[in-house]
């Protein structure tokens, strides 16, 4: 799921995501590949990553990627700064959005 909390708790604690390239683009602001996240487009690219790429990352880049993930959830997915940036968006009069599958919520006048 895009937005399952596992991703958020695993990047709470520093850890590289693994992920798709369509879920990379739903967070906001987009995960970045090599940056804060090994995004892959298909099975066969995440095939390949897994076999090629992914251990034979250096230490130096994967401490960098994963102070990279730190400082994305603090800036971004800290239960704190979540709330900030859900005011700030009420505040300019903008749309929110809420994923909550079959009890979504209905747009209240």
């Amino acid at each position: 799921m895009p937005l399952c909390h596992n991703v958020i708790e695993a990047m709470s604690v520093g850890t590289i995501p693994v992920i798709q390239k369509e879920y990379a683009e739903v967070m906001y602001p987009n995960l970045k590949n090599g940056f804060n996240a090994v995004v892959f487009n298909d099975l066969q690219h995440m095939e390949k990553l897994l076999l090629d790429e992914i251990f034979q990352f250096k230490k130096d880049v994967l401490v960098e990627m994963r102070m990279n993930v730190l400082e994305y959830y603090q800036k971004f997915l800290t239960p704190k700064n979540v709330v900030k940036e859900i005011n700030n968006t009420l505040e300019k009069g903008e749309m929110i959005y809420l994923l909550a599958e079959h009890r979504s919520v209905k747009i209240l006048d």
